[in-house]
């Protein structure tokens, strides 16, 4: 299980398409929370990986940094993908490294 949002958990099951392996987070009323992929060898259409720091992430057009009380802090992209950094303490102009792209 991991937590999606303060007052939530998600059941997480993985699903492999191609070479790529996505982690499927479903809340607890049973729908789909979140799609998630952790492979630094993935990219968004902006060019964003695994990896990335906070402070290149931010350079992106379009991007804009959101954080969820209780939470964790990500970076949102244009593609619909969200740069996802731990802890929730990561600053805006931080060396942080993304840890996941989530599409939510």
């Amino acid at each position: 299980m991991i937590m999606i949002h303060s007052a939530d958990i998600a059941e997480e099951y993985s699903l492999a398409v191609g070479r790529w392996v996505f982690f499927i987070g479903a809340n607890s009323k049973r729908r789909v929370s979140h799609v998630e992929i952790r492979d630094p060898q993935f990219a968004t259409d902006e060019g964003v990986r695994v990896g990335d720091s906070v402070k290149a992430v931010l350079k992106v057009k379009g991007a804009r940094f959101v954080q969820l009380p209780g939470c964790f802090a990500f970076v949102k992209l244009p593609s619909g993908w969200a740069a996802g950094f731990w802890p929730i303490q990561t600053g805006q102009s931080g060396a942080e490294k993304l840890k996941a792209l989530t599409w939510i």
